[in-house]
């Protein structure tokens, strides 16, 4: 009996230290410039770092899992529209590297492509750029030069492509919806397409293991879904007032979005909305990036060290005894 209770104590001390948010998804935002965090569900909000022009106004983000650092892209100025750069910092904001300065604009698109050590970046005007992963490199990617906003950049590695969002204004008459290329640029294909259509197609998310591609479209207030080659596309979400980013979480079924003043989500299918956070202040640069705590809370580490100390030495007198 008192082997029986040993055993399903040592079980119940790894399952709850499994079980804790510290190994559940995390999420980085970005809000009037400054970056925040929390765990997925909204709680323990906290900002991890604060904009300023001396600092930088942080726009897009993305993870570098590997290395454990966050990336994000944004501008020197208040207005986010001069001095673009490109910096890097742990997870919890400390540790701020620049990789890439010197870009035209401090806005318009960012994805990492870790499987190749590269990142994709929009520069306005002058369309989409790749560099490697330390700055170093920087080379426009082909087709892309008449891309004045390119608003969001996904990387699928199951593909070998890059898909991108063009929201253009109607006076330019350039392209308006979501376009994918191979990863050099070449083989452009149109998926979805907003024409006559001012700021239509804005930011994306790939849901691969469902074969799906959300987006959002400002102009219509509201979030989509196709196939991934932009068939069989269908209204998910609408009236959501200047939605802006998207995020995908294919594990929990839930999809995150930004508007100018809220960070919220829903099921896939749109049900159950939740309001996860209230921005400063209204802005057309709140972004988003889902991620998973890499390392466990000291707490977390201490149970799963004696449960597996637990379960070590209990392994053992079994095996005396037999």
């Amino acid at each position: 009996m008192k082997k029986c209770i040993a055993g399903h104590l040592i079980q119940f001390m790894l399952i709850v230290a499994f079980s804790s948010p510290c190994f559940g998804g995390i999420m980085y935002w970005t809000d009037s410039g400054s970056i925040y965090s929390a765990n997925q569900d909204g709680s323990n909000q906290q900002q991890i770092f604060a904009g300023s022009n001396t600092n930088g106004i942080a726009g897009w983000l993305d993870i570098d899992t590997t290395a454990q650092k966050l990336y994000w892209r944004g501008g020197v100025t208040t207005n986010g529209y001069d001095g673009g750069i490109i910096r890097k910092m742990n997870y919890d904001g400390s540790g701020i590297e620049t990789v890439l300065s010197g870009l035209n604009h401090g806005a318009y698109g960012f994805a990492l492509d870790q499987s190749n050590g590269k990142m994709y970046f929009g520069d306005h005007p002058d369309g989409i750029f790749t560099a490697n992963m330390d700055g170093t490199g920087k080379s426009a990617l082909a087709n892309t030069a008449a891309l004045r906003h390119t608003h969001d950049i996904e990387i699928s590695n199951s593909q070998s492509k890059v898909y991108y969002t063009n929201a253009e204004h109607t006076q330019f008459n350039g392209f308006n919806g979501v376009r994918r290329s191979n990863l050099d640029g070449s083989d452009v294909e149109d998926l979805v397409s907003f024409s006559g259509q001012n700021m239509g197609a804005l930011h994306l998310a790939l849901d691969e293991g469902l074969g799906k591609m959300y987006y959002t479209s400002l102009v219509l207030d509201s979030i989509w879904k196709s196939n991934l080659d932009g068939s069989d596309s269908e209204l998910v979400l609408s009236g959501i007032n200047e939605v802006l980013d998207i995020e995908l979480d294919a594990t929990t079924g839930k999809m995150y979005w930004t508007t100018s003043t809220l960070l919220q989500r829903a099921n896939l299918d749109g049900t159950d909305i939740e309001t996860l956070s209230t921005f400063a202040a209204s802005s057309s640069s709140n972004n988003l990036v889902l991620g998973s705590s890499a390392v466990p809370e000291p707490t977390s580490l201490a149970l799963i060290s004696m449960g597996m100390l637990g379960l070590g030495g209990y392994n053992l007198r079994r095996k005396r005894k037999v």
